[in-house]
């Protein structure tokens, strides 16, 4: 996923020269250029304000393939659509995109994951995004713009279809009653031979049943327990290390207290 978001972020800088060209296939000045490969980032940094609302809603899950569809989605529109006007809202929604995944990928990994593993996992996600940065330049050194925008969309299309295989985080599974399933997707990533996993597990019915019986105005007011306390924990790092956009703080944000 994190692959596509770089391809996403990228993409125009490599083919500026191409796109500055009256005869190229997306002929653009220097300032709609400038404006495609920065408009999205007015969408990137509200969109984890919707997420508060869509979390507990539609779940992580969902959230994911929606990422997903959008960054397979932008791809088809890019290569057929020449309009620079179809480009900008194809970024703003982007943005919207981009801005979610940083911030629901964390709550995903983290809910899904043991602590032990949770530093591996995001390992993996900075490596993949820094390949994708790397993947946007070799690209557009042999690929034309319309070539680029197929194999693009042919990475998302894979990129898609490998988010129906995600597992659903328990904490959502609870909130919505579905407790042995919830069970299951908590010990697929844990070790369940650990005390501490089902201490865990049972602190975390103990806490969606809290949070059933709170009203929006009194979810701040409640002390939470240690173990809620390092989830949110987390959360609150995506958030952080998006808005600076400081990748080494997303690897690092299980170290990092709120």
């Amino acid at each position: 996923m994190y692959f596509m978001a770089s391809l996403g972020r990228c993409w125009i800088a490599p083919i500026l020269q191409e796109a500055n060209d009256p005869h190229s296939e997306l002929p653009l000045t220097s300032e709609q250029s400038s404006w495609i490969a920065s408009i999205h980032f007015a969408t990137r940094g509200v969109s984890p304000f919707f997420l508060s609302f869509l979390i507990d809603k539609i779940g992580r899950k969902s959230i994911l393939i929606f990422n997903a569809t959008i960054f397979f989605a932008m791809w088809i529109i890019v290569y057929w659509s020449r309009d620079v006007f179809a480009h900008y809202i194809i970024r703003l929604i982007f943005g919207l995109s981009d801005g979610l995944l940083d911030a629901v990928s964390g709550i995903h990994v983290c809910e899904n994951c043991s602590p032990e593993y949770r530093g591996t996992f995001y390992t993996i996600i900075i490596f993949f995004l820094f390949k994708g940065f790397f993947a946007v330049f070799v690209f557009a050194s042999f690929c034309s713009y319309n070539s680029i925008a197929i194999v693009y969309a042919a990475f998302g299309f894979a990129t898609l279809l490998s988010t129906l295989l995600l597992v659903e985080p328990p904490q959502y599974l609870l909130l919505k009653g579905n407790i042995e399933r919830a069970e299951n997707n908590f010990t697929a990533l844990r070790n369940v031979h650990n005390p501490n996993t089902v201490k865990e597990f049972e602190a975390m019915k103990k806490n969606v049943e809290e949070e059933k019986l709170k009203t929006w105005f009194s979810h701040v007011s409640i002390q939470r327990s240690s173990e809620e306390h390092e989830m949110r924990s987390d959360n609150n790092g995506s958030h952080f290390s998006m808005w600076l956009g400081s990748y080494i703080g997303i690897c690092h944000k299980t170290t990092f207290k709120f």
